[in-house]
């Protein structure tokens, strides 16, 4: 299952705005064609990571201001067509990514460097 919550400004969750069930044995197989295929010359409708752009679609559809929408997703979310997607409905969206930045004396991660 892959999901997106709503939540207010204040932490609330409001409930579920997308959903997407899918099972990896449609995908079954890729791994092979992985090492034979560049992949950026796939398209991405026919990856696993197209359902990111569809949990978008659906739920700048159900809140109906996507502009009012912050969308955040993790490391998997790092997909240049979701970016691309979400600028072009004008939307917002942040990619959570637990990467360390390394700096003196401190070690720090992104997380805590990023201000909004």
């Amino acid at each position: 299952m892959h999901s997106s919550l709503a939540i207010t400004t204040s932490g609330t969750p409001l409930g579920l705005a997308a959903v997407k069930f899918w099972t990896r044995s449609k995908f079954k197989g890729t791994a092979a064609i992985k090492r034979l295929v560049n992949q950026t010359r796939v398209p991405i409708e026919t990856k696993e990571s197209y359902r990111w752009l569809e949990n978008l679609r659906q739920s700048i559809a159900l809140m109906g201001s996507p502009d009012r929408c912050v969308h955040v997703g993790d490391r998997e979310s790092d997909i240049y067509e979701l970016f691309c997607l979400a600028q072009d409905l004008g939307t917002r969206f942040l990619e959570r990514n637990p990467i360390m930045l390394h700096r003196s004396p401190q070690r720090r991660s992104s997380f805590g460097i990023l201000r909004v």
